[in-house]
C-alpha cells in the first residue's frame, strides 16, 4: 500500500500544515512523521475490523507501538518549545488585561510576571540585567499612570483592537481615561516560524506576547535607573529637596530631538504635578507642543483651578492651555515656536 501524501492538516492536533515547514507550528509533529502517524492510525482501524482475535490483537499492538514511538519522538523533540511559546495566552485581550494588572501591582514580583508575557521575539534573557531593565520600564509606566489617574487607574482600563492592514501587524489600543497607549503584539511559535506562517493559523492555535508599550521603550531604562540611583543617594544623606531639584533640572532641561508626545508627557507631567516645583514655569512652557493632548489639557485645567499653585503659575497654565502664551516667553524656556 502506498504511503499517503503529507496531509493538509496535522493528524495529531488538526492544525493547518504550513507549506515548507519541517514541523507542525501548533504541536510540533515533524512533517516527515505525519505519513507514518496516519498509517499507524489506519492500521489501528483495520485491526479493529479483523474478525480473528489473534490478528486483531497483533494489529492493535503494532499500531500502538508505532503510534507511541512517533508521539514520544516528536513530543520529546519539541518539549523545549512547549515550555516557552505554548505557555503564552491564546486570548489576546486576556493577555493585555493581565499584563496591565501586573503593571498596576508595581512590585518586582509582579513585574517579573509581566516580563513572562513579553514576546520571545524581543526578549534577550542572556543579556546582562535585562530583567532589571524591564522592571524599571514597568515601574516608569506604573508611576506615570498612577501619577495622572490615581491609585485605582486599572479600573478605568479599556482595550480595543488596533491591527494594521497586514495580518502580522497586531496591536491593542489601551485607554485609561484621557490617555491612550499602543501595545503591539507578536504571535509566538517555534523557532524559525515566520510571522506570516504563524498568522496563517486559525485563532484557536495562536499564542500572543506583548512586544512593548508605546513611549516606554526598555532601551531608556538605563537613564531612569541612573536618575533614581542618584536621587536615592541624595535622600539617604537627607537631601530630599536636592533630589527633587535634580529631577526638575533634568526633566525641564529641554526636549530631545525627535521626542514623541508620550515621551514629552513622561518628562514634564510629573514636574507640573508639584505646586512647589522649582522647574514649574519652564515645564509648563515646554508642554506647549502637546497642549492639545487630552491628558495634558486635563492637567493644565487642573492647575488653573488649584489654589495651591501660585497665581502667576495658574496664569501661565491658562495661556498655554488656550494657546495664547507670548512667543518670547516660550523661546526663553527652550520651546521652538513655528
Amino acid at each position: 500500500m502506498d504511503a499517503p501524501r503529507v496531509p493538509r492538516v496535522c493528524p495529531a492536533c488538526r492544525a493547518v500544515v504550513v507549506p515548507g515547514r519541517a514541523s507542525c507550528v501548533s504541536c510540533g509533529m515533524p512533517v516527515a512523521k505525519m505519513a507514518d502517524f496516519q498509517l499507524a492510525r489506519r492500521a489501528a482501524g483495520q485491526a479493529a475490523g479483523q474478525r480473528q482475535s489473534g490478528r486483531r490483537a497483533v494489529g492493535w499492538v503494532a499500531a500502538l507501538i508505532i503510534s507511541g514511538a512517533i508521539l514520544a519522538g516528536y513530543a520529546a523533540f519539541h518539549e523545549g518549545d512547549k515550555a516557552a511559546w505554548q505557555a503564552y495566552p491564546s486570548d489576546r485581550t486576556a493577555l493585555v488585561q493581565q499584563f496591565f494588572e501586573y503593571i498596576h501591582a508595581d512590585t518586582d514580583s509582579a513585574f517579573d510576571k509581566a516580563y513572562g508575557l513579553v514576546s520571545l521575539r524581543v526578549k534577550h534573557p542572556a543579556e546582562r540585567d535585562e530583567r532589571g531593565r524591564y522592571r524599571q520600564t514597568f515601574h516608569d509606566l506604573a508611576r506615570y499612570l498612577r501619577g495622572e489617574f490615581g491609585d485605582d487607574w486599572i479600573a478605568a482600563l479599556r482595550l480595543q483592537r488596533a491591527d494594521g492592514n497586514d495580518s502580522t501587524e497586531i496591536a491593542t489600543l489601551v485607554t485609561v481615561q484621557t490617555e491612550q497607549l499602543s501595545v503591539p503584539l507578536d504571535l509566538q511559535g517555534p523557532a524559525g516560524a515566520t510571522p506570516e506562517q504563524l498568522a496563517s493559523q486559525p485563532d484557536a492555535y495562536r499564542h500572543y506576547g506583548v512586544r512593548g508599550v508605546s513611549g516606554f521603550p526598555v532601551e531608556l531604562a538605563g537613564q531612569s535607573q541612573q536618575r533614581e540611583g542618584i536621587a536615592g543617594v541624595l535622600r539617604v544623606y537627607g537631601a530630599a529637596g536636592s533630589a527633587e531639584q535634580l529631577a526638575g533640572i533634568v526633566g525641564a532641561a529641554g526636549s530631545p530631538l525627535h521626542e514623541i508626545p508620550i515621551e514629552t508627557k513622561r518628562r514634564l507631567l510629573p514636574l507640573v504635578r508639584n505646586p512647589r516645583g522649582t522647574a514649574l514655569p519652564r515645564a509648563l512652557h515646554q508642554l506647549w507642543p502637546v497642549r492639545r493632548d487630552p491628558t495634558v489639557a486635563a492637567r493644565l485645567e487642573s492647575i488653573m483651578g488649584d489654589q495651591r499653585y501660585d497665581p502667576l503659575l495658574r496664569a501661565i497654565a491658562q495661556r498655554v492651555h488656550d494657546g495664547t502664551e507670548d512667543p518670547e516667553a516660550l523661546l526663553a524656556d527652550g520651546v521652538n515656536v513655528p
